[in-house]
């Protein structure tokens, strides 16, 4: 368990990686690959995608070979440095807990509110209509609620776990069951699943990064098949009406969820390798340059067709992929390299106390990211590192100029 705790950031970026798009795309030369793909896109055909080139696979499998030495390299480099940076964040106090809950989620609360989203949440009848809603919705919101939503608050509610599960004392074991359900019922409403199975995910890290019973760790795996498919229930309206069963039901959206990540690869290595940097360059996108499009929703056009969703809608592909997309073999190994280098820098974090824990469980989601989305998600995107990295600065600082724990 130990081994695991000190390497989590590292192994949830690769066994994520591996469950999400590796293991979907071995299958998919099974004979059952079709079955599987056939939860999501008629007709799919791994035959008529480039598996004979040795690309496809060096291309596929190329996390396990760059990340591990360059993730480890960088986490004893570093470790000195981030363990000295990490020791100057004070630990926040029951006061200033309060006094940031009570921002972030009256923040969040009112936009919810101004936005309408309760309404639009219940608006679509329809799987289809569900969606479509959902693009309204989350434009009504908008950027900076999400962000509160989905970075401050998400730190300052796994902060509140880990909390509870070391001191447990009654003030944070009730701010976590607090955050727990406000979270959710939060997440709930932005009419998406994966916010809030990730939440629980971290919950999960979190009694992995805390010695704690397996009494408590069981029910955090259970609370994600849970939460999934409660939510994607209510999120694809899915019909029970329609004469399926409860586990044929369960098994469809296990096979949408396999084909998620899984899915958009072929695709994006045939049309990046035979049609070029079609998207743009990694050099167009520093140089502020208008590009042609962006690679995930190419893709997801090309995976579903015209289906009233593209221009929109995206199928996501890891760090490297996407830096394959826009700058070929060089952009993928940049890619990877730098997102490694991140993945050092929080596997450096030592485990010492709730403030340093909670960074290491946080670092762990933007492995997760990293094997979902491009390497700018996981720093800038509403869910960004950057801006609880932002809060816990901006604390740190304040409790130095106050010269007291606050």
């Amino acid at each position: 368990m130990a081994r695991l705790r000190s390497n989590i950031v590292l192994l949830t970026f690769l066994g994520m990686y591996a469950i999400t798009t590796v293991a979907g795309n071995l299958v998919y030369l099974t004979p059952f690959g079709a079955d599987i793909a056939g939860a999501s896109i008629k007709n799919f055909d791994i035959s008529k995608f480039p598996t004979s080139d040795a690309g496809y696979w060096i291309l596929l499998f190329m996390p396990f070979v760059v990340a591990p030495p360059v993730t480890m390299l960088v986490q004893s480099l570093s470790h000195r440095l981030v363990r000295s940076l990490v020791g100057c964040i004070p630990g926040i106090g029951a006061r200033s807990y309060l006094v940031l809950c009570s921002i972030f989620y009256g923040y969040v609360v009112f936009s919810i509110y101004r936005a309408g989203v309760i309404s639009l949440f219940a608006k679509g009848a329809s799987s289809a209509a569900s969606s479509e809603s959902r693009f309204e919705l989350l434009a009504a919101l908008g950027f900076w609620p999400q962000v509160a939503l989905k970075s401050p608050l998400l730190f300052l509610s796994v902060y509140s776990v880990i909390q509870a599960l070391l001191s447990r004392t009654r003030f944070w074991i009730a701010a976590s069951i607090f955050n727990i359900f406000a979270m959710t019922a939060c997440f709930f409403l932005l009419n998406m699943k994966w916010p809030a199975v990730l939440f629980y995910c971290a919950i999960i890290i979190c009694t992995i990064v805390v010695p704690t019973r397996l009494a408590l760790f069981i029910p955090a795996v259970a609370s994600v098949f849970i939460v999934y498919g409660a939510t994607t229930y209510f999120v694809t309206r899915f019909s029970y009406a329609t004469g399926i069963t409860v586990f044929n039901t369960f098994g469809t959206f296990v096979s949408a969820a396999f084909n998620r990540m899984a899915l958009p690869y072929p695709y994006y290595y045939r049309t990046f390798t035979y049609e070029g940097q079609v998207c743009g360059t990694i050099f167009d996108r520093l140089e502020r340059k208008t590009n042609p499009c962006h690679p995930s929703n190419l893709i997801y056009q090309k995976v579903f067709g015209n289906d009233g969703f593209e221009g929109r809608a995206t199928a996501p592909a890891a760090a490297h992929i996407n830096g394959y997309a826009l700058g070929g073999w060089t952009g993928a190994v940049v890619a990877m390299v730098l997102a490694s280098i991140l993945l050092g820098v929080f596997a450096a974090v030592p485990i010492a106390d709730a403030m340093s824990a909670t960074i290491v469980v946080m670092g762990a989601l933007a492995g997760y990211y990293l094997s979902q989305l491009p390497l700018e998600a996981a720093i800038v995107y509403d869910h960004g590192i950057l801006w609880w990295s932002l809060l816990i600065t901006g604390y740190a600082a304040y409790s130095m100029a106050t010269k007291r724990k606050v």
